[in-house]
């Protein structure tokens, strides 16, 4: 197995991964600077998340791991690359997800940059009623 990293731009499978699954995964990374980072096994993917830099932070968005091989580490592993000597970094996520994010060195944080404060907002208020959980923003 082997970590890589890339774009999205410069992989077009995973681009309409992420269309697909619309509902678990933000496609607004494809429209900021980001850095894809892979775990492959024998060049078919596993897992992957992407770290986005906006102007005041950085977000670690757009963890997946495929459905087939979830509950193997997969996604902790891509994780961990991500973070590799990154402190700072952001991460919003379902309420239900907080106590995964708190094992990678994640704590639920009161102040957060706008970009993501609005985000939480929006969603708290409009759709955590269909969805049935709000969001919650974390930073390791």
């Amino acid at each position: 197995m082997r970590i890589s990293t890339t774009t999205f731009w410069k992989s077009p499978p995973l681009i309409a991964l992420l269309l697909i699954n619309l509902l678990a995964l933000d496609p607004t990374v494809l429209f900021k600077r980001h850095t894809l980072f892979i775990l492959k096994k024998k060049r078919k993917p596993l897992a992957f998340c992407t770290l986005v830099k906006h102007e005041s932070c950085s977000e670690l968005k757009s963890v997946y791991t495929l459905p087939r091989e979830r509950g193997k580490g997969y996604a902790s592993k891509v994780i961990k690359k991500a973070l590799v000597r990154k402190k700072g970094v952001y991460v919003v996520c379902k309420s239900s997800l907080v106590s995964f994010y708190t094992t990678k060195g994640f704590r639920p944080v009161k102040q957060a940059p706008f970009a993501l404060r609005w985000r939480k907002r929006f969603y708290d208020t409009f759709l955590a009623i269909i969805f049935g959980e709000q969001l919650a923003i974390l930073r390791n």
